[in-house]
């Protein structure tokens, strides 16, 4: 079952019985810090006896999907050899995990909620030491959280956490480890409300982010593994790659050896914007979720205009399968300045004739689909002159005669094409 938030308890087996809950065995979450609560020599686990082998292949294919892009080895406990790790269990009605290492086989628990890949690595992201993005200290100045509509046990999940170190990063709407707006805890209401109403479907991913990728990579400091000197030089927020410091980990939508170029593992092309509006229609059809380790197909498209000008996208329809978080399938796309945040995803009707507005002359547009149902969309394009001031700052200058009125004077304003008058009459008084 597909849910976009997962009720999360801190608990400890005891002696709680198969099937049983687990609710109020909770301990107090925290955001630890401290070396002692990462797993410095990797992470190891195990399944209890009795766990499915569809829930083993799913939490194999998160740890890889953690792993592959971090320095943290997460490896199965085949041989016995390890005394420490997690203990994973699929037969209690609970998600939950410890925060960070605390030593021993700790339980990490997947419930019905979180069997899939999307909510085991969310477990894994706890596991590893990260917390909920909306418990981050900042997260006022990005969503408002509903805690007078939420019971009082419940509000635990959505406590912020202070200090918390973020390394940096943005607010990651699109983060594994940010619940979406509705609840399994109350489910007719909106619990979360970004404040950029256009991330609400972004709210719920089902797939580990960038910027989920780079908080490990700082927080276990694999980022400090690779020479400066000897090491890829990458473009577009990208950096050396913490298993191959030849090559580039890049931002979703960036690819190559220098994460300067669209990614050419899968479908998608190249389109150029001109003055005049465009369109372009772009189906999607996942006929083979398991080869992928997310379940996720992606095509993945560039629009770009020429230096000195802002494009327009404007989403003309939209056919997909209209789940909360668009979690089944979607179109995602980057307009806001810090590219290694995931973007803007649509799946609904509702959003049809949406017109964005990208901070740059390349915009990636990602389609994914993890169901094997035809989805569609059709977008339009164009780009507008981008008017720029001068490098002397102009300022509005201001005529006032004997009267009790002035007049504002043209402002001359820097543009692609040379200069071009700004007209604003409007009299102002003073």
């Amino acid at each position: 079952m597909n849910c976009s938030f997962r009720r999360e308890q801190h608990a400890q087996l005891g002696n709680t019985k198969s099937g049983s809950s687990i609710a109020g065995m909770r301990r107090k979450r925290q955001a630890y810090k401290g070396g002692k609560f990462m797993w410095k020599d990797g992470m190891n686990y195990k399944f209890e006896t009795g766990t499915s082998e569809q829930v083993k292949k799913d939490f194999a294919n998160a740890a890889k999907a953690w792993s592959q892009d971090t320095c943290v080895d997460i490896r199965l406990n085949s041989s016995g050899k390890w005394n420490e790790g997690l203990h994973v269990t699929a037969l209690y009605d609970a998600c939950a995990s410890d925060v960070g290492k605390v030593g021993g086989w700790q339980y990490l628990y997947l419930g019905r909620y979180c069997e899939g890949f999307g909510g085991i690595a969310h477990e894994l992201g706890h596991a590893l030491g990260l917390v909920h993005t909306m418990s981050r200290s900042d997260r006022d100045d990005y969503i408002l959280v509903d805690l007078i509509n939420m019971k009082p046990e419940y509000a635990e999940e959505f406590k912020k956490h202070s200090p918390v170190r973020s390394y940096g990063i943005g607010y990651e709407y699109g983060s594994i480890m940010h619940y979406g707006q509705r609840s399994v805890f109350l489910p007719q209401a909106y619990l979360i409300i970004p404040f950029d109403s256009k991330y609400k479907n972004t709210l719920g991913s089902q797939m580990i982010s960038f910027a989920d990728l780079t908080l490990i990579n700082r927080h276990y400091k694999c980022t400090e593994k690779c020479d400066s000197k000897s090491s890829a030089v990458c473009k577009n927020r990208g950096y050396p790659h913490p298993r191959d410091c030849s090559r580039c980990l890049c931002p979703s939508g960036y690819g190559g050896k220098d994460c300067s170029e669209r990614p050419s593992d899968g479908c998608g092309h190249e389109l150029e914007a001109s003055k005049t509006w465009q369109n372009v229609s772009i189906t999607i059809r996942n006929d083979d979720p398991k080869q992928y380790l997310d379940g996720y197909k992606k095509c993945i498209y560039w629009i770009k205009s020429p230096e000195g000008t802002r494009m327009k996208i404007r989403l003309e329809t939209i056919r997909f399968q209209s789940t909360a978080g668009c979690s089944n399938d979607g179109i995602e796309i980057k307009a806001k300045k810090d590219i290694t945040l995931t973007g803007y995803r649509f799946c609904y009707e509702e959003d049809e004739d949406l017109v964005l507005s990208p901070r740059f002359s390349t915009a990636p547009v990602i389609v994914y689909s993890r169901v094997n149902i035809t989805s569609t969309a059709i977008i339009s394009y164009r780009y507008v002159l981008y008017l720029k001031h001068s490098s002397a700052a102009t300022q509005i200058r201001v005529k006032c005669g004997f009267g009790s009125r002035c007049h504002r004077l043209p402002v001359y304003m820097k543009t692609i094409s040379g200069y071009s008058q700004q007209k604003e009459r409007n009299d102002v008084k003073r």
